[in-house]
């Protein structure tokens, strides 16, 4: 699972299906406001990312709690969780 922020204090949840990666400031673009399937394009890597939109337009403690308080604090994520930029041209 990854958490993006999409505005200030605005987040969307997504879950990449392929075998891309992702960094910390990253910079995706796409329909992050929308659920479901989707395909995003990470701008900083120049690569297609096949998505699952889980969330979109939550805060950033109610998507913690939602999607990453069931995570042991001794076994790390499977996926990064780091947020993620939009270009400054889509703010």
């Amino acid at each position: 699972m990854v958490l993006a922020e999409t505005v200030p204090g605005s987040v969307t949840v997504f879950e990449l299906l392929g075998g891309n990666e992702i960094s910390s400031g990253d910079i995706i673009m796409g329909n992050l406001e929308e659920l479901d399937n989707q395909e995003f394009y990470n701008i900083t890597k120049d690569d297609k990312l096949n998505v699952f939109v889980h969330e979109a337009g939550c805060e950033l403690h109610d998507a913690i709690e939602r999607h990453f308080a069931q995570l042991s604090p001794l076994e790390p994520p499977r996926r990064p969780m780091w947020p993620i930029r939009r270009p400054a041209s889509i703010r």
